[in-house]
């Protein structure tokens, strides 16, 4: 059975430290025909770049204000 990615939210896929001191490029998924700056990337803290890299996923990179786990769920804006 496969499970679907809604396509009012984007789920982190996976994070890990950047090149950046103290930031972390965070990996997203989500349904629908979006962008990835379609949704409210600043819940993760100051963002520092982003891109949408095909249908459905992209990345943001970001100097996280708080704990960061696999499954968090961000809106669109």
């Amino acid at each position: 059975m496969t499970k679907r990615v809604k396509t009012d939210t984007a789920v982190v896929m996976s994070f890990y430290e950047h090149d950046a001191p103290g930031a972390l490029r965070i990996n997203l998924k989500w349904g629908g025909e979006h962008e990835v700056s379609d949704f409210s990337l600043g819940w993760f803290g100051e963002v520092l770049d982003y891109e949408t890299e095909s249908e459905g996923t992209g990345w943001v990179t970001v100097k996280p204000r708080g704990a960061l786990n696999i499954g968090d769920a961000i809106p669109l804006l």
